[in-house]
């Protein structure tokens, strides 16, 4: 016979109320709560069928955008990529009737935005019903957000938590680039890769390896160069390794985001490497250049629509929050820059 919400409620001894609003992840149910009566109903094999909620012609809905950032004056200078995630994000909260809260989190406290004594007002008082959240956070931080309420992550997809992502698609990304180096004649192409406890830089690390065997390339490990983040000359050493090896006849570099392939830009100018002179440099996000660096060829992706479809998301799962979580991959252009040589020039 089918598992029922008040055998669920016997064997943790709480209501059957408390355990419908559960399972339905009402805010006002304790976390660890919460916890409990989903971790038993998945190992009983409970199905809870909800019914949608609709929301009414006139009725606004409250919600959260959950931003890493550093302190400043000017919050999403340090995210360059945020008000882009924000012009899409207005622009669905309109015809939608969402009002959108912001907050923004300093690194000192974003693996401890979850506890009780650094919750946000916002989620603290109950003030949104859903949450964006943009940026960096630790995963344990993000199961405990997505465990007080609704919660989407906009370009950070960890596995180990089961939330609904909206990410860019990176492995057409690294396609594009690897066939574009290719069409200007480059054979030897490394990956420069920096934080590991970045989504974006294991899945682009991921996207490399398998645009390579598409592409028939042989992987060689000494191409997947791993930046120090922990070492205060971690750039300059790789910069010294991406000399060596270009004297090795490697001719062009990805780099996964485009804050490493700037850095390294001028890490190699300084060694007397010349960018694209002696080798190429690719990044990620069509970040704006520095005053004195050229333009990367890199990758974009449309940070106004993942705003736009977080907001959607995050409505749908308010409205059905018991539907299975899911990850949403947009599509991404190449954007040439002055960074690529042609081969067949030489």
């Amino acid at each position: 016979m089918p598992v029922t919400q008040k055998e669920i409620a016997q064997q943790l001894n709480v209501s059957i109320a408390t355990v419908s609003r559960s399972l339905q992840s009402d805010p006002a149910i304790a976390p660890h709560t919460r916890g409990a009566v989903m971790q038993l109903a998945a190992s009983l094999g409970y199905r809870h069928r909800h019914k949608n909620r609709r929301r009414r012609a006139n009725e606004i809905i409250q919600i959260g955008v959950l931003v890493r950032t550093q302190a400043s004056e000017h919050q999403q200078d340090h995210n360059p990529t945020f008000s882009r995630f924000l012009s899409g994000m207005s622009e669905a909260s309109r015809p939608m009737k969402v009002s959108l809260s912001m907050d923004f989190v300093p690194p000192q406290l974003c693996d401890a935005i979850h506890l009780p004594e650094n919750l946000p007002l916002m989620i603290r008082e109950r003030i949104i019903k859903g949450l964006i959240l943009v940026g960096y956070f630790h995963p344990q931080t993000v199961a405990a957000l997505n465990e007080m309420l609704p919660c989407v992550r906009i370009a950070q997809h960890d596995p180990s938590v089961a939330m609904d992502c909206v990410d860019h698609d990176d492995m057409r990304s690294m396609l594009l680039l690897i066939e574009h180096l290719k069409a200007k004649g480059h054979q030897k192409i490394g990956l420069l890769r920096t934080g590991t406890h970045l989504s974006f830089n294991r899945s682009r690390t991921a996207a490399y390896v398998e645009a390579m065997m598409v592409n028939q390339h042989q992987l060689d490990p000494e191409l997947l160069l791993q930046v120090d983040d922990t070492h205060p000359d971690g750039i300059a050493l790789a910069a010294q390794r991406i000399k060596q090896l270009t004297e090795q006849g490697v001719t062009a570099w990805i780099c996964t985001n485009d804050r490493a392939g700037y850095q390294q830009l001028r890490a190699l100018k300084q060694l007397g490497v010349s960018v694209p002179g002696d080798v190429s440099l690719c990044g990620f996000d069509n970040n704006q250049p520095p005053v004195d660096c050229i333009k990367l060829t890199s990758i974009n992706a449309p940070f106004a629509d993942m705003g736009m479809v977080a907001v959607r998301v995050l409505c749908e799962k308010i409205d059905s929050p018991a539907r299975e979580p899911m990850r949403l991959m947009l599509n991404t252009w190449l954007v040439q820059g002055d960074s690529v040589r042609d081969q067949s020039d030489l």
